[in-house]
């Protein structure tokens, strides 16, 4: 099951996520999941398709920083066939701070037939 499912053809479609980080504490080992605070940090979704490595994506908008939550609009090549992405973002703080979220495996985008 994907994480996020589209049909073919629909374009201008917002993917909104709030993205985490999960943290540990080093004394007592329980975890705590929170937001990843995006002030001044710009986001770039990354799309891998899992078959033929074709890629899309592009730039987030973030639009609330202290909940980590982003923005991507679908571009028409995003949603052209049907096919499953891989699906990452890249937070870049700086040209040395980068930081891909999920940070194990990706979350996965199905592009389905749609009846028309």
């Amino acid at each position: 099951m994907a994480d996020i499912t589209l049909k073919r053809g629909d374009k201008g479609r917002p993917i909104v996520r709030r993205l985490t980080e999960v943290l540990v504490d080093g004394t007592t080992g329980t975890s705590v999941e929170q937001p990843i605070v995006l002030t001044g940090a710009t986001v770039r979704l990354v799309l891998k398709d899992q078959q033929t490595n074709t890629t899309g994506g592009g730039a987030c908008t973030v639009t609330n920083a202290a909940l980590g939550e982003v923005t991507y609009t679908t571009a028409t090549a995003d949603t052209a066939q049907t096919r499953v992405w891989n699906l990452e973002y890249e937070i870049t703080r700086s040209a040395t701070d980068v930081e891909t979220v999920p940070n194990e495996g990706y979350l996965t985008l199905a592009i389905v037939d749609d009846l028309g």
